[in-house]
């Protein structure tokens, strides 16, 4: 009897705490606590996400959403630079598994009026990589869907012990009390709303930022809106139907306003756009139908999604407010010409990382804070202005003349809008208190991209043997770089141990790395570099200080 009696016990405590573990009470009985919440999942803040676990940093990443989308490819494009971030965080290798693909496909864009075999078309390369330049970075350009992106980058935060990721969760309402924000997120499931107090918030939730219009952040239109109708299609026959060689993209100009369509994958899934649609609104059916009068062939189709959206060129007018920062689309929204708005966020996200950790363990400063709008917000800028200018470029290809006939100073123009090492690898930070103001040259980089070992820029890649570059050694700590042997390694760890600060001493004798980099270099957490020298004095201690924001750069100049 006393058996049963314990089995019955037993056994409504299983029940009391099944149903313990499945109730969320609501925000006035549970404050969730973080030290940093990220508003959005998407590949900027997932990012963001993945910087934070390799710092040692407890967050929450909460978005609105449930499930990544995976109807449209969106961003197609990860370029180089933001390659290499991914590639510190062991995602680059997956991802190149992912990318959709293959070798038989061209590279690049053919462009022609239509689909009739009659076209001549021209072939524009998207790789204007040189033989020089492919010496510049371990990781190039990937084609791949924005939501295998996602993936990859979900994936790493699910592995993390310092990341709670919470989907279908919606920010409704934001307080910044100065010591702590509070942030109220709704459970779109239940219903019911959870406060979440966190030293930070990082709003990574898009272009229309609930975040940033909470906070009434006004943003900056830089150029004019351009509405664009979204096709996601199913073909199987599409490659068979195409007079031209398979490719990345084709571009037709030969209708009212200019196309363009491309597969997403090798299973028939293809995307298309449409300049300036004349209506707001399509039915599949209106979608499929304009869709085959711009191309000029019949194909099976079936139309998964049609909508119309505008792309802009926005710029908040502030990336902070308080304890509150704002990266990726939610700080600037640009045209999708040229892939710069994912791989723009991708920047902001390892910049500011570090910056929010260091303060949090207390040895960074608010300067150091501060300095993320004036470091990043000069390469947003151009970056928009880039895709501005591609936008043009490709706007000017419609019309009369016919896409054999195109001068080859346009055709170039066009071409090279989505791939640019000067743009992707040459921009440096020179703007902010926490970098000595020593850039021999003036950003961008015009005419060709030279990797350069100066404070301000990106730390200049260098394969160490066959297989390991220097970024495989670079972590998310700061970094010492020697390049000759001698005591000042055990010196300067003996100067970050008594700041707080955690850096790593890395000691390579190579003659290729010492025609690259001086003796020493000093190397900040998102891979810039903030100091040099030939010889190890007091500068080091003092350039370290002073790029957290706790000094000044007199010396070091």
């Amino acid at each position: 009897m006393k058996n049963i009696k314990y089995a019955a016990l037993l056994i409504l405590l299983i029940l009391i705490g099944a149903f313990m573990s499945s109730f969320k009470p609501h925000a006035q009985d549970a404050i969730l606590k973080t030290d940093v919440l990220i508003v959005g999942a998407g590949p900027v803040g997932s990012l963001a996400s993945n910087e934070f676990s390799s710092l040692n940093i407890s967050h929450i990443i909460a978005d609105k959403r449930s499930q990544i989308l995976d109807a449209h490819p969106r961003a197609q494009s990860i370029n180089a630079r933001s390659m290499q971030f991914l590639l510190k965080h062991k995602i680059s290798d997956l991802l190149r598994k992912e990318a959709y693909l293959g070798k038989e496909y061209f590279p690049g864009i053919i462009l022609s009026d239509d689909f009739l075999p009659d076209q001549e078309p021209l072939k524009l390369s998207l790789e204007h990589i040189t033989p020089e330049e492919e010496s510049l970075s371990p990781e190039r350009e990937l084609r791949v869907a924005q939501w295998k992106t996602d993936r990859a980058l979900r994936d790493k935060i699910e592995e993390s012990s310092y990341a709670n990721l919470m989907l279908d969760y919606q920010v409704v309402d934001i307080q910044d009390h100065g010591t702590h924000v509070e942030t109220t997120l709704l459970d779109k499931e239940t219903g019911r709303e959870y406060l979440v107090h966190s030293k930070y918030v990082i709003a990574a939730d898009g272009a229309h930022s609930f975040v940033r219009n909470k906070l009434n952040i006004t943003t900056t239109q830089k150029d004019i809106s351009i509405p664009l109708l979204n096709i996601n299609f199913i073909s199987k026959d599409m490659e068979e139907k195409i007079p031209f060689e398979k490719a990345y993209l084709y571009y037709l100009k030969g209708g009212k306003t200019p196309a363009a369509t491309g597969p997403i994958d090798n299973n028939g899934l293809w995307y298309a756009q449409i300049v300036y649609p004349e209506m707001d609104e399509y039915t599949p059916q209106e979608a499929e139908n304009l869709l085959k009068d711009y191309l000029k062939i019949d194909f099976d189709c079936s139309v998964l999604k049609a909508y119309v959206w505008h792309m802009r060129a926005n710029i908040a007018d502030q990336y902070r407010k308080g304890n509150i920062f704002l990266i990726g689309d939610a700080a600037h929204s640009m045209y999708a010409t040229g892939g710069l708005g994912m791989n723009t966020g991708f920047g902001d996200a390892q910049n500011l990382a570090w910056k929010i950790a260091a303060n949090l363990q207390g040895y960074g400063s608010e300067k150091l804070l501060d300095s993320y709008e004036p470091e990043r917000k000069p390469v947003a800028l151009e970056n928009m202005h880039a895709s501005s200018l591609n936008l043009r470029n490709a706007l000017d290809m419609s019309g009369s003349v016919k896409a054999k006939e195109l001068p080859q100073m346009q055709a170039d123009a066009f071409s090279k809008h989505a791939s640019n090492p000067e743009r992707e690898l040459g921009y440096f930070y020179d703007y902010s208190e926490v970098m000595p103001h020593v850039s021999k040259n003036g950003y961008p980089q015009e005419e060709s991209f030279v990797a350069l070992a100066y404070p301000g820029h990106f730390a200049p890649h260098i394969w160490l043997d066959e297989s390991t570059s220097l970024y495989h050694q670079l972590g998310s700590q700061y970094t010492l770089l020697c390049t000759k042997e001698g005591k000042e390694a055990e010196v300067a760890k003996i100067i970050a141990k008594k700041l707080g600060v955690p850096l790593q001493v890395i000691e390579v004798d190579s003659e290729k790395l010492s025609e690259m980099y001086p003796a020493y270099t000093l190397i900040r957490p998102d891979w810039h570099i903030v100091w040099t020298g030939d010889s190890f004095t007091d500068h080091f201690e003092e350039t370290l200080i002073a790029s957290l924001g706790n000094g000044v750069f007199e010396a070091a100049h």
